[in-house]
């Protein structure tokens, strides 16, 4: 019979551990690292987005979640994976405000594929359609101008986390 003495199961047995990190080292470093989630957080799909005191979720469902104002309750930020992803948000507005005659421009951060649709009112109501540029996420502001500052940050989180998802892929 085969006799192993204690020396030659140490070596065996870090040579197995050596063999096991080795194998799954490249696995864990690809692994997705999420930013720590706070109290106040929201997390929906992949996304953890960090609101203000003064906005709150209207609505959750599968495929969308509403954010609204506590201070207006027409303004309104809509993110939503559906949609059509062939069209950008500069022509579904230009077509919006040939019929709801509007004027429209392009969003203004350049690294933000949007258009800004403002339609002539009593309230300066605008409209900002963006598309991530992954191409798998919707956002649709609605309401007045004044308030849009307040849900731009929201929009900037939820771009920059998909730019980093389709990095990581």
């Amino acid at each position: 019979m085969l006799r192993i003495s204690n020396l030659q199961r140490a070596v065996i047995g870090l040579g197995v551990a050596t063999i096991l990190v080795a194998l799954l080292l490249p696995k864990i470093r690809t692994l997705e690292v999420k930013p720590p989630v706070k109290n106040n957080d929201i997390v929906w799909k992949q996304f953890t987005i960090d609101a203000e005191a003064t906005i709150a979720v209207d609505g959750i469902t599968e495929s969308a979640i509403v954010f609204v104002s506590n201070n207006h309750p027409r303004a309104r930020l809509t993110i939503t994976t559906e949609g059509n992803f062939n069209k950008k948000p500069l022509e579904i507005v230009k077509s919006l405000c040939r019929t709801d005659r509007c004027s429209y421009s392009n969003y203004r951060h350049e690294k933000i594929d949007g258009a800004i649709a403002r339609f002539k009112s009593l309230e300066d109501l605008q409209l900002v359609l963006v598309r991530s540029r992954a191409q798998d996420v919707w956002m649709e502001y609605k309401g007045p101008a004044s308030l849009f500052r307040s849900f731009e940050h929201i929009i900037s989180q939820v771009n920059q986390q998909t730019t980093l998802k389709s990095a990581v892929i």
